[in-house]
């Protein structure tokens, strides 16, 4: 299991608003169906992401590359951009024993509170059963809270 991330170039937004987040959660599915991968619980901030994704083969790096790529040639074609939209390579930490794995849920789930862009009260009313909305599946996790207006329904 892994906690995986990615941040735009400079820190720039890579989600400006819900139709961003929408297509980047069809290829993300796409990935985890593709990969036959267990999202266990994401969050999609306004410049960066948080999976914490199993894997039954070592396909990680594929897997980002996939999804990264994908999502940043669409992107750019939409708002009309060129180059890179994410910084470096993805981020990925395995994930070593079960306290270990509490505490990355925790900091994936409360990183929107920390942040500030999502009340606690938001993320308490949040339900956990449900997908994302427009994601079909049971593959992406018991949580995908998203961050931004959003993220209040």
């Amino acid at each position: 299991m892994y906690h995986v991330t990615s941040r735009g170039v400079r820190k720039a937004d890579v989600f400006t608003d819900a139709r961003d987040r929408l297509r980047f959660q069809q290829i993300f599915q796409n990935v985890v169906e593709r990969l036959e991968w267990r999202c266990h619980t994401y969050c999609l901030m306004t410049n960066h992401f948080h999976l914490l994704i199993e894997t039954p083969r070592a396909d990680v790096s594929a897997g980002m590359q996939r999804l990264n790529g994908i999502y940043a040639q669409w992107f750019n074609w939409r708002h009309g951009f060129e180059g890179h939209l994410f910084d470096r390579r993805f981020g990925s930490v395995l994930v070593e024993g079960h306290a270990h794995l509490l505490e990355l849920t925790r900091y994936i789930v409360l990183n929107p509170v920390r942040a500030g862009r999502v009340a606690m009260e938001q993320l308490r009313r949040h339900d956990r059963r449900a997908g994302p909305a427009g994601v079909p599946g049971d593959r992406l996790g018991p949580l995908a809270l998203q961050s931004g207006t959003e993220a209040s329904s």
